[in-house]
C-alpha cells in the first residue's frame, strides 16, 4: 500500500471511531435511565389510589392557603386544569354543578388551575379570575406554582383526585370524568 492510501483510510476512520463513540455513550445513557425507570417505577405515572395524600399547598383565589390538613374529615374532589384545555371547561361545569348537589354535605371542590406557563402569580390569577366570571363558575379555585401537579404526578389535564375524610386517595382520573362516576366515589366515601 502506498502512503497516500494509508493516509487516505486514516481520515476515513477517524469520523467513524467518532460515530462509534457518540453511539456508545448515547446507548450508556440510555441504559442508565433505563435502569433508573426500573428501580424508580412506582414514582412514574399518576399518583396511586390507597396512598396518603402527598404534602402540598396552593393558593386560593379568595387569598387563602389550601393544603393537606384542609382535606381532613371531608370527602375532597380536586381537579387540576387550565383555561386552554377543552376536556377541562367541560368537566368544570359538571363539577360547579356537582358541588351544589352536595351543599350542606361532608364534600368539597376544587379547582387547581395549572397554566403556569411562566406567567407572574398576579397575571395567572387575572387569567383564572377572568375566565371563572366569564363562564360563572363558582366552583371554589386555586392556582398552582407547579409543586402540587408535582407532588400528585399530574399527567394529562383534567387530572382529577377524589380524596377521603381520612386523607387518603381513593380515585384518579387523567383526562375528563363523568358526572356519574363522581357521584358513585363520593357516595361510596359518605357515611
Amino acid at each position: 500500500m502506498s502512503a497516500s492510501m494509508t493516509k487516505g483510510l486514516g481520515s476515513w476512520w477517524a469520523p467513524v471511531l467518532v460515530g462509534m463513540g457518540v453511539v456508545c455513550l448515547a446507548l450508556l445513557c440510555a441504559g442508565r435511565e433505563l435502569h433508573q425507570g426500573i428501580v424508580h417505577w412506582e414514582r412514574l405515572g399518576p399518583l396511586p389510589p390507597g396512598g396518603p395524600t402527598p404534602a402540598f399547598e396552593v393558593l386560593t383565589l379568595d387569598g387563602g392557603r389550601f393544603g393537606p390538613a384542609e382535606l381532613e374529615g371531608k370527602v375532597s374532589v380536586l381537579t387540576f386544569w387550565a383555561t386552554w384545555c377543552g376536556a377541562c371547561k367541560s368537566e368544570l361545569d359538571d363539577l360547579d354543578e356537582l358541588q351544589h348537589e352536595y351543599d350542606g354535605q361532608s364534600v368539597q371542590f376544587l379547582a387547581i388551575n395549572h397554566d403556569g406557563g411562566g406567567l407572574s402569580p398576579l397575571e395567572a390569577a387575572a387569567r383564572v379570575q377572568g375566565f371563572a366570571r366569564q363562564r360563572g363558575m363558582t366552583l371554589p379555585t386555586a392556582l398552582d406554582d407547579g409543586q402540587a401537579s408535582r407532588s400528585f404526578r399530574v399527567g394529562p389535564i383534567p387530572h382529577t383526585l377524589v380524596v377521603g375524610p381520612d386523607g387518603v386517595v381513593r380515585h384518579v382520573h387523567q383526562g375528563r370524568v363523568l358526572s356519574e362516576t363522581l357521584r358513585e366515589e363520593i357516595s361510596e366515601l359518605l357515611p
